[in-house]
């Protein structure tokens, strides 16, 4: 790449996590698993190269869902077997940023797949609210842990 700009400045980051939920709810259906467990794995890989009026910025993400529960009876384990069209071990991969920055002393101009808040971020100085918001924006979408973008359609 160093080639084609010479002056660019290359960085990567690389983030790994790994996520397991035990679920035990008092049911009164005795079709439905009151105990259940699942876990989460989610990787994303980037990469930002910098010129001295440009800069590019890139995050691949993979995310999957192992051992979802059918018949769960409480949770956001069913949730997320809803919505993954019944599938117990969804997985996805996937482009999560891509933008291109040009800029001088007065434009910037940025274009591309770039980050987002949802809403769900809480803003203040106390870490006990936002904790649960943050929590609540990652299992929403392709941009936190949940592996489909939505409700599969059905052929």
């Amino acid at each position: 790449m160093s080639a084609v700009f010479p002056a660019a400045e290359l960085d990567w980051t690389l983030d790994l996590q790994a996520r397991w939920e035990d679920t035990s709810t008092p049911s009164g259906n005795p079709a439905a698993d009151p105990d259940y467990d699942f876990s989460s794995l989610r990787g994303r890989l980037g990469l930002d190269a910098k010129g001295e009026r440009w800069s590019i910025h890139a995050i691949g993400q993979w995310a999957g869902s192992y051992g979802l529960p059918a018949d769960g009876a409480f949770g956001i384990g069913p949730v997320y077997f809803g919505a993954n069209g019944g599938d117990p071990d969804p997985t996805d991969l996937g482009l999560l940023e891509l933008a291109a920055t040009y800029q001088t002393d007065a434009l910037r101009v940025t274009l591309g797949r770039q980050a987002w808040a949802d809403g769900a971020e809480t803003m203040n100085s106390s870490p006990r609210r936002w904790r649960p918001a943050r929590r609540c924006s990652r299992h929403r979408g392709r941009a936190g842990w949940s592996p489909r973008r939505g409700p599969r359609r059905r052929r």
